[in-house]
């Protein structure tokens, strides 16, 4: 951004909605970033496997020797994912 009036904002906790590809993406590289992480979609069945993909994520990084389970332990522990706008209430 070329405006210098334009000024960054913090970033406490990130919401994303819709758990397909992208979303489950960018949802893992925020949660693994550290930032608690919500992730909404319609049906429990494309959450959960929204979750899958996050965790074939850590796990791919597991075997490959870039990650350790430490580490999958710290991005359950960012993520909270389920069907309710609800889960957005704190989100930045």
């Amino acid at each position: 951004v070329e405006d210098s009036n334009i000024k960054p904002r913090d970033l406490k906790r990130v919401g994303v909605l819709g758990a397909g590809l992208m979303g489950a993406g960018i949802a893992t590289a925020s949660a693994r970033s550290k930032y608690p992480t919500a992730l909404v979609d319609v049906k429990d069945e494309f959450v959960a496997n929204g979750m899958k993909k996050a965790m074939d994520v850590v796990g791919g990084r597991i075997k490959a020797g870039k990650a350790s389970p430490q580490d999958m332990a710290d991005m359950l522990a960012n993520m909270n994912a389920g069907t309710s706008h609800r889960l957005f209430s704190e989100c930045d």
